[in-house]
């Protein structure tokens, strides 16, 4: 729940059990709250907060309607972008507004400069051609034509996506293109110790148009040759990367690219170097220091009390409206309303399931996307104490329950759904929710967080 892996700095993996349970017992001293996801301004009161920074990474549309909302009340505006400069600083013209790039972890990356090539990977059949890369989210703006063609015209070669899966279609790809899906931090220098050249096979959008992509900053520390469509904060690095727009272009470019991918690695590494995290946070630091009064750089020693949190998973069942005599086991999460269907969902602990002794406090957690009128919408958790068995729950059948609780999910932080039940929680104890939502939205990773001091 809150880890401490160097001196001043606590990772929070509860943001409700810290802002009721720890924040109130931190003292009096300023705090910056440092948001990059434009949702997230408006929870700044909560946090009481002295100064509040809008750290601007992307322009998402889904963030546009929050952005212009809530960016008056930072102090502070950092953009990863010049277009993103540009749109904000026309957007609030009385606010300071600063140029912070992205970086990259260049002391993990240039490992890769220092370390003798993998030639062979686990995952991957034996290659002796080009082992192109691409690493980062297979996301929508992520070119599918581009890979397509290089899978097609470099038969010999790999072209390996290392990266979470953000996209619901499924093109085809030749053989010669493998996903690897998503990868823990410490594997990603060794795919790129195998990799001849890396690529950013971005499509030009509104989103792509402002980005500051970080896996260049990382391809370039780890020495590799690059290959990249001609985005607008990528044609500043033109002289340490190969630019291509069309999949024809871009075959030829990495065919070239890689006859001399063995040259300049410590040049781009060296360069690489200028872009590190380390030197954005000075650049941060300054301007910090610079724009907020009264703000102080000098880190302040405080001891938060030591808690851990037990987390123990929950079982599910879904019931809807429609189907009244039907027991739905392998609907996902379900809440809300659809047309004339009514989604509700029922959870418990697995029996048997232990309960940590001595805990303090336990609180209800899941995740979801909750954006648009989603987050405008209400939750409403119930309890009963009543038996229920998956396979046999039903809407006509559910257990009877007290209503508890009504929320906002326009309130909630990360999107995480944290709510504690410490007052009503019994180890038999099972939870109700629904929704007044006029559709039906999914929720995840349903669990109990208990924490003990």
């Amino acid at each position: 729940m809150l880890t401490n892996p160097v001196p001043n700095l606590y990772l929070v993996n509860n943001v409700n059990f810290f802002k009721t349970k720890l924040l109130p017992a931190l003292p009096q001293i300023p705090i910056l709250y440092w948001a990059s996801f434009s949702q997230a301004l408006k929870n700044a009161s909560a946090w009481k907060t002295s100064y509040t920074l809008y750290d601007c990474v992307d322009d998402f549309p889904d963030w546009e309607e929050d952005e212009k909302k809530w960016t008056h009340i930072a102090n502070l505006i950092f953009c990863t972008s010049w277009p993103l400069l540009k749109k904000l600083k026309t957007s609030f013209p009385g606010k300071p507004v600063l140029s912070v790039p992205n970086g990259c972890d260049w002391d993990y990356f240039s490992q890769v400069t220092k370390r003798p090539k993998i030639n062979t990977l686990a995952e991957l059949p034996v290659s002796t051609g080009p082992k192109i890369l691409y690493m980062g989210a297979w996301a929508p703006w992520v070119d599918e034509e581009i890979l397509q063609a290089l899978g097609q015209q470099i038969l010999a070669g790999q072209i390996i996506v290392v990266g979470p899966n953000l996209r619901e279609d499924k093109p085809v790809f030749p053989k010669n293109v493998f996903f690897l899906g998503h990868q823990p931090y410490k594997k990603l220098w060794s795919y790129l110790a195998y990799a001849d050249l890396a690529i950013l096979p971005f499509k030009k959008n509104r989103i792509t148009h402002s980005t500051n992509p970080i896996k260049i900053y990382e391809y370039l520390a780890a020495g590799k040759a690059v290959v990249s469509t001609s985005l607008p904060e990528v044609l500043a690095l033109k002289d340490h990367i190969h630019l291509a727009d069309t999949p024809a272009d871009f075959c030829r470019t990495v065919l070239e690219a890689y006859k001399d991918c063995t040259k300049q690695v410590l040049s781009r590494s060296a360069f690489a170097k200028q872009e590190s995290w380390n030197n954005r946070f000075a650049l941060a630091e300054k301007s910090l220091v610079k724009h907020l009064p009264n703000f102080k750089a000098t880190p302040l020693k405080i001891n938060l009390p030591n808690y851990t949190a037990v987390p123990h998973e929950l079982i599910y069942g879904v019931v809807n409206s429609n189907y009244p005599d039907t027991a739905l086991v392998n609907d996902p999460l379900f809440v809300g309303q659809a047309a004339t269907s009514r989604y509700e969902t029922y959870l418990k602990l697995k029996d048997p399931t232990p309960i940590p002794k001595n805990f303090s406090s336990v609180y209800l957690e899941l995740t979801g996307v909750f954006v648009g009128e989603i987050a405008r919408s209400r939750l409403q958790l119930s309890y009963s104490y009543e038996p229920w068995e998956k396979e046999q729950l039903t809407y006509a059948n559910k257990p009877l329950r007290i209503l508890w609780r009504t929320l906002l999910l326009d309130t909630l932080d990360n999107n995480t759904f944290s709510i504690e039940i410490s007052p009503i929680f019994k180890p038999q104890i099972s939870l109700h929710l629904s929704s007044t939502a006029n559709f039906a939205f999914t929720m995840s990773n349903p669990q109990l967080l208990f924490f003990t001091p």
